[in-house]
């Protein structure tokens, strides 16, 4: 099938939760709609920001559901299906293509240390098991599975895979594969450091604290896609001051608390997450107080 790269700006996507813990549809469909209204060309959805391994595979699927439904039918919505059980993640990915995302992305098989055979068949089994395009995942910080070049060019030659996300530093090694594959969907995916991966080639970027500073990181695209790097790094470097001010808690739980106090409530991380505590609250906010997308 013919594929239409997606590009710039995709928040990966937070789960909502009602205070009991069960997933919020209601504030899922209305996080989506303030993401795109406020400058998102896609959304990351089922992913580690999503909280994905502290999810059921019908909380799963409902919670697709529930963001299709909120955004434009034209929009495209990648949809993470990554799973420890493999065949977990093949019935998401078939549900993902049924349901109307544009592509699947899935996080490389995890918990064991799978060899990179292993892991390549993973990949082509994911890529036959659905119509859409397949997104690769490379964050060797959390799967423990560090790619080499060659590795990933494998990769990226599998049939129906169109793409990768890349949260790793390696910006070498990025350029390298980009450089071989002008036409592959390449998205950077650590929020501290967009610019540098668009400088690489960068189709655009996917991450956690677009879910408050979305606005931002569109802006930041823009400037950067008309050429204007100097006004593009200045938005770096205002994005990584809050971000600084986030590393200094817990990231998930200080995003999600973020994203309730600027207007959408999606509860509480999942346990064993923790929440932050009300001093912890009152420092994070006063600290990023009018440098997010919405007001707090």
């Amino acid at each position: 099938m013919s594929y239409k790269k997606i590009t710039g700006i995709i928040p990966a996507f937070i789960s909502a939760f009602n205070e009991d813990g069960s997933l919020n549809l209601e504030a899922t469909r209305l996080h989506a709609k303030r993401l795109v209204e406020n400058g998102a060309n896609s959304l990351y959805v089922g992913g580690s920001s999503g909280e994905m391994i502290l999810l059921t595979k019908e909380e799963r699927k409902a919670q697709l559901d529930a963001v299709l439904e909120a955004v434009p039918s034209d929009f495209p919505i990648i949809a993470h299906i990554g799973c420890a059980n493999p065949q977990d993640a093949f019935e998401l990915a078939r549900y993902a293509d049924k349901a109307g995302a544009a592509a699947i992305s899935s996080v490389a098989p995890f918990f064991y240390k799978y060899d990179y055979r292993e892991i390549k068949k993973y990949y082509e089994k994911l890529a036959a098991s659905a119509e859409i395009p397949t997104i690769i995942y490379n964050i060797p910080s959390l799967s423990g599975v560090n790619f080499s070049m060659n590795q990933l060019s494998e990769l990226l030659n599998i049939k129906n895979v169109e793409g990768m996300k890349f949260t790793c530093s390696d910006y070498f090694l990025f350029e390298r594969i980009r450089n071989m594959y002008p036409d592959k969907a390449l998205y950077n995916g650590s929020d501290e450091m967009i610019c540098a991966g668009l400088a690489m080639g960068a189709d655009g970027g996917i991450g956690t604290t677009y879910n408050i500073m979305v606005s931002k990181f569109a802006e930041l695209y823009r400037l950067f896609k008309e050429n204007k790097i100097y006004e593009a790094l200045s938005i770096q470097h205002e994005i990584n001051d809050v971000i600084a001010e986030l590393f200094k808690y817990p990231l998930l739980p200080a995003v999600k608390y973020l994203v309730k106090a600027c207007g959408c409530d999606c509860g509480n991380c999942r346990q064993p997450f923790d929440t932050l505590t009300e001093e912890e609250k009152s420092s994070l906010v006063c600290a990023v107080k009018g440098k997010l997308t919405w007001d707090i």
